[in-house]
């Protein structure tokens, strides 16, 4: 190997010569990548500004990878409201949810409603009513006391059926200020009508979002059958497999009509293997093994008319030399009138009818294998032919109808008057070759085959007056079966009556009346045989109508979850399968009743199907389960609580499944907010638990230092020969107080304050002391003033000096020119 896989790419390896050489260059990959590995612990949850949306990004754990993955597919719902009181703030909780590896993940976000001051004490006023797909939109304005604030909420919109199934009582209901106000409307239940041939073909009641059932509308001879037309221009048309697309109903009635479609005429040319026209053939249509139309005969043709589109199998049968040679195909009917060819083929092997049956259902009577051995010739063991015998008994023996009689006495308690018997027998010849090699052929009494057989024996005329004789229908019809084993052992048993598409996968002997319109336009009664032995057949009326076996051979009810829509019983039975009647049980023995039960436990369901005029009654019982309610535990709220002054809440999803206690506080501390189950007998958690679940709910102390408004700031004073002091500025909560160290200093300079907090409240912190600066500086303004002044006093003091000394010196020097002069005279 030189490189191994990653997450992106598969190991890479070097390529090995034939001769066992290893390149050193030459490379190929093999096998897949490793693929990318999260750690889904890392999510990186990327919320948009107004929590509207949310996109994920989850980085690849593999060591060197980094491979970022995006996810988009992020559902964003808001899953709480509380709106905003008087003196309380409101709130909305936003939830992100995103599916990975099949596990949901989810983050919420919490937006704070500011509470404006308002109050909401009066009944809101509610909105129109409006129609919204399957239920109505209706909203709750509500006003507060002041006139100045509006709120407008959408309601949450159920609805409740009337006891008769005709009405329905809508309820809307909105949550305000912990308080709940609800409104009400009664309206008709919404009805689903089908019309067919201007006629209402079936009418009932539905609640809006109801899925319709679509069935097919009574058949028409005229035209086949489309699909129904809605009053809104939609048809509703079944797929191939007769299941018809959703269509739930809205609040209004609706309307369907059901569509026909016109016939086609089918032209049939029936040519042999050579490509000449084949005269004296029978040309049939089929629909599984309903006969739908028999071809009349022309000189150009075969003609089928009035055949509805849609597929079929078409069967032409033709006897040439005492050989039954029959061809099948499929016919799809889809325009007006269609040509279609039918070649029979070269090869056939010997089936040969007698009596007076039909021959259907000769080719499932033997193996594709066996045809083509027949068509091959005659190699060791091969089919060589097949001879189907089905004879009118003239003259049965008396023994043969008492012991018919004596069964079906036994078994129904009526006594009947056999009319007709057929003695139906199935013989094969085989070419065999012994160990010389030499060939013989070997006659065999063929018992069972493969598939069922079909056998239709037309119904007398004395058959026919014997019914109309004692006033019955087809129903006082029965058919027995006498049948001699290889042992020479001979039973006389009763054949069970069942429809024809029953009869197709029945695990038993059967028969069904089928009815076939002649070329005179009459219809022709048959009595169809469906088994799989082969013997004699006795067909006998009675005076009244004997109740049809019956049996519910299937009954089932899938378990459902508690508090969740009951499931609907599923049950098949032979007959009255639309007229089950379920009643509930909390034992397999105990006291039933039509309640269906709504607690989580064991049950049981008993189907009872009540017995008419032409069934017995059947019973069949059923257990299933009501589960407990799987409740998601909710998430811990991530959100960092401090202590506001005002009251919080420990964010828990809501659920009307469990209760939350402890999870509104004030004061800081340490809580534990409990999530208790409601209801442990019908619910638990999705671990399989129903033991509370407890959080931690911790409301942490609010540090003195983050209070609002609260400061200690730097400052400066002027040197005024007075003590200077800074102190905190704000608001101290109640209980906390302040010492100060350094205050009170007078002398210019710069001096640190220090603030130390004291609490008694213990919703707060105490924080480190708060330092600040003091300083005390000269004013060299006034400084300057003040030297002004010494000057101008100085000077002032100067000049009055100065005057002084001169004044002293002129009275000195008066004084002296005096002496002087004196003197002088003196002389």
């Amino acid at each position: 190997m030189k490189t191994p896989a990653d997450c992106v790419t598969p190991a890479e390896y070097y390529k090995i010569c034939s001769c066992g050489k290893i390149s050193e260059t030459e490379t190929f990959f093999y096998g897949e990548p490793n693929g990318h590995s999260y750690d889904v612990a890392t999510i990186e949850w990327n919320w948009a500004t107004d929590y509207s949306s949310c996109f994920v990004r989850m980085t690849c754990s593999v060591d060197g990878c980094g491979y970022v993955e995006t996810i988009r597919d992020v559902t964003v719902a808001m899953t709480d409201y509380s709106s905003p009181r008087k003196a309380q703030d409101g709130y909305v909780i936003y939830t992100a949810s995103f599916v990975y590896n099949g596990v949901t993940y989810k983050d919420n976000k919490l937006r704070v409603i500011p509470s404006d001051g308002h109050e909401y004490s009066a009944a809101p006023t509610w909105s129109a009513w409006v129609e919204s797909g399957a239920t109505y939109e209706i909203g709750a304005t509500f006003v507060c006391d002041c006139g100045a604030s509006v709120v407008r909420i959408p309601a949450d919109v159920t609805y409740a059926l009337s006891a008769d199934k005709t009405k329905l009582y809508y309820k809307a209901t909105v949550f305000f200020n912990s308080r709940e106000y609800f409104t009400e409307k009664e309206v008709a239940a919404p009805k689903v009508v089908f019309s067919n041939k201007g006629e209402t073909f079936r009418s009932e009641a539905l609640i809006p979002g109801d899925a319709i059932a679509f069935i097919d509308p009574p058949a028409r001879a005229d035209g086949e059958f489309i699909g129904w037309l809605s009053d809104g221009g939609i048809l509703v048309v079944k797929d191939e497999n007769g299941v018809a697309p959703e269509y739930k109903i809205g609040l209004h009635d609706v309307t369907f009509v059901a569509q026909w479609a016109d016939h086609s005429t089918v032209n049939v040319s029936v040519k042999d293997a050579s490509g000449q026209s084949v005269t004296g053939a029978t040309v049939r249509v089929f629909d599984g093994d309903v006969l739908v139309a028999e071809a009349a005969e022309s000189a150009s043709g075969y003609t089928l008319h009035k055949i509805p589109f849609g597929n079929y199998k078409l069967v032409v049968t033709y006897t040439q030399e005492g050989n039954v040679i029959t061809k099948s195909d499929g016919l799809d009917v889809s325009v007006s009138e269609m040509n279609v060819e039918v070649f029979l083929p070269a090869n056939r092997f010997n089936t040969i009818l007698e009596g007076e049956g039909s021959a259907e259902g000769l080719e499932n009577a033997i193996t594709e294998e066996e045809r083509n051995a027949i068509r091959e010739g005659t190699e060791e063991n091969t089919v060589n032919e097949i001879t189907i015998t089905q004879t009118r008994l003239q003259n049965v023996g008396e023994s043969v109808q008492a012991e018919m009689q004596r069964v079906v006495h036994a078994e129904t308690g009526n006594d009947v008057d056999l009319i007709e018997f057929y003695n139906i027998s199935m013989v094969m010849i085989k070419t065999l070759r012994n160990a010389q090699g030499e060939s013989w052929t070997k006659r065999v009494d063929i018992y069972e085959s493969a598939d069922y057989q079909t056998n239709i024996f037309p119904i007398s005329a004395l058959l026919r007056s014997k019914i109309v004789e004692v006033g019955g229908t087809v129903d006082n019809v029965f058919v027995y079966k006498r049948h001699t084993d290889s042992r020479g052992v001979t039973t006389v048993t009763r054949v069970p009556k069942v429809s024809a598409k029953e009869g197709a996968e029945a695990d038993e002997e059967c028969f069904f009346i089928k009815k076939v319109v002649g070329e005179d336009g009459t219809s022709i009664e048959y009595i169809a045989i469906r088994q799989k032995k082969y013997s004699e057949f006795g067909f006998g009326v009675s005076k009244t109508n004997v109740l049809l076996a019956n049996e519910i051979s299937e009954l089932s009810i899938s378990d459902w979850t508690f508090a969740s829509d009951a499931k609907t019983p599923f049950v098949k039975a032979k007959y009255g399968a639309s007229n089950v009647v379920y009643t509930y049980s909390t034992s397999e023995d105990g006291e039933y009743g039509a309640e269906v039960p709504t607690n989580a436990g064991l049950y049981f369901l008993k189907a009872y199907i009540p017995a008419t005029a032409t069934y017995e009654s059947a019973t069949k019982t059923t257990s299933f389960r009501i589960l407990k309610k799987a409740v998601a535990k909710p998430e811990a709220d991530s959100t960092r609580y401090i202590y506001s002054g005002e009251a919080q809440t420990y964010i828990v999803a809501e659920s009307e499944d469990y209760t939350v206690e402890g999870n509104v506080k004030t004061d800081a501390g340490k809580y534990v907010v409990t999530v208790a189950l409601q209801d442990t007998e019908n619910c638990l958690w999705e671990d399989g638990t129903t033991s509370p679940v407890s959080f931690d709910f911790v409301i942490e102390r609010k540090k003195i230092t983050d209070v609002d408004g609260l400061a200690f700031k730097d400052k400066t004073f002027s040197f005024n020969f007075k003590e200077h002091s800074i102190y905190i500025d704000g608001a101290l909560p109640e209980g906390v107080r302040v010492e100060y160290d350094g205050n009170g200093e007078s002398d210019f300079g710069r001096y640190y304050v220090k603030a130390t907090f004291i609490s008694e409240n213990e919703n707060y912190e105490v924080s480190e002391p708060l330092v600040a600066v003091m300083t005390i500086r000269l004013n060299w303004v006034v400084i300057i003033i003040l030297l002004s002044v010494v000057l101008l006093i100085f000077g002032v003091i100067l000049y009055i000096v100065e005057k002084s000394i001169r004044a002293k010196k002129d009275a000195e020097k008066k004084e002296k020119d005096a002496s002087a002069k004196e003197e002088g005279s003196n002389e």
